[in-house]
């Protein structure tokens, strides 16, 4: 029977192969990661198989138990930044934030952020655009 593959070897195409990996890597088992992020043990082990997806809330929690980068674990690092709406959508995920999470950073309404998400606003106001570059610490006029 092959040995099996020492864990920085491990896949990492998807959530759950990045949480296994990140788990092994520390020698932990389900329990552990489980007791250490308050995060339910079937829940970690469905997020491990792929049958379920993480929160942003269970997000922060697993990457702070785990030490790894929020980007990384959760696939964020990847999401493409081609448009204005996209780069604030991946930027504000990458922070770990839910959209109530940024519209309270920018001082702006959860609507608002909905909307620059969805690209339904085409001529956004320059106070909206500074307040989300400052909140997100990105520059997004280049790209309106």
């Amino acid at each position: 029977m092959p040995k099996p593959l020492p864990p920085e070897r491990l896949p990492e195409d998807t959530i759950g192969q990045r949480i296994k990996k990140a788990r092994l890597i520390k020698e932990w088992d389900i329990k552990t990661l489980s007791i250490e992020s308050k995060a339910a043990e079937t829940s970690i082990s469905r997020y491990e198989r792929d049958l379920m997806k993480p929160t942003i809330s269970t997000f922060r929690k697993l990457t702070s138990a785990l030490g790894v980068n929020i980007g990384w674990l959760a696939g964020y690092e990847n999401l493409p930044e081609d448009n204005m709406p996209q780069k604030i959508k991946k930027y504000r995920l990458l922070n770990g934030w839910s959209r109530y999470d940024l519209a309270d950073q920018a001082n702006l309404d959860y609507s608002t952020i909905k909307k620059y998400e969805n690209g339904e606003v085409v001529y956004p106001t320059e106070e909206t655009v500074n307040k989300l570059e400052k909140a997100l610490n990105i520059k997004i006029k280049s790209l309106k």
